[in-house]
């Protein structure tokens, strides 16, 4: 059996389709209890947009414990990650995602808690062990391996430019469909930057599961 991390990047869901992303991941990984034994992470990132969207059942928490049935609050100190010996980690966006390189983008600052995470994530990507990305979180990848890599979002040109511009190489993604870096050992699909048919992401997301369980 598999044991997978999920880390939602942020407290609350930006959107509808941030939450979807993340009810579809673990509605997955929830049915296939014989593959995979998972566990939640939540990232207490500034939350960027205060608007309608910040209330209690868009929470990264509500949804994780409504979906996965928790009865106990997900692991929420990067100190523990290495104690659960994950063989790969799903990363998602919750309204947050840490991208901060020279500060050219309009996004999260460096934090000691975001450190905290990168380092534990690049410690697992070291041991060879897979990282998946889905949606928006992509634009982690290149600052989080530290060297070139393929990653999507969707096949929007101005999407592209972003990666580009953090040292990753962009490639165009339907939604229904993952990009796999053999060499750095990351997937990605472009979950609704792709499409807004949920079930092309829903197909795109599974795609992905699949790969990063090995099934």
């Amino acid at each position: 059996m598999k044991r997978i991390g999920v880390l939602f990047c942020g407290t609350h869901f930006l959107d509808e389709n941030e939450k979807s992303e993340a009810i579809i991941t673990l509605n997955a990984l929830k049915i296939a209890p014989e593959k995979a034994d998972f566990l939640l992470f939540i990232l207490n990132e500034a939350i960027v947009n205060k608007g309608d969207f910040l209330v209690e059942e868009n929470s990264a928490l509500s949804v994780g414990k409504t979906v996965t049935g928790l009865t106990s609050d997900p692991l929420n100190d990067p100190a523990k990650f290495d104690q659960f010996e994950l063989d790969g980690i799903i990363i998602l966006s919750a309204n947050s995602v840490p991208v901060y390189k020279n500060g050219r983008l309009n996004s999260a600052n460096s934090t000691q808690e975001i450190d905290s995470v990168a380092d534990q994530l690049q410690k697992i990507h070291k041991q060879h062990k897979t990282i998946a990305f889905i949606g928006k979180s992509a634009l982690w990848a290149p600052l989080l391996i530290g060297s070139p890599v393929r990653i999507t979002l969707g096949n929007d040109p101005d999407h592209a430019e972003l990666i580009d511009e953090l040292g990753g190489e962009a490639v165009i993604c339907p939604a229904d469909d993952i990009v796999v870096d053999e060499e750095q050992g990351v997937i990605s699909t472009p979950g609704f930057l792709g499409d807004q048919d949920v079930e092309n992401v829903s197909h795109g997301i599974h795609k992905l599961l699949t790969r990063i369980l090995g099934v």
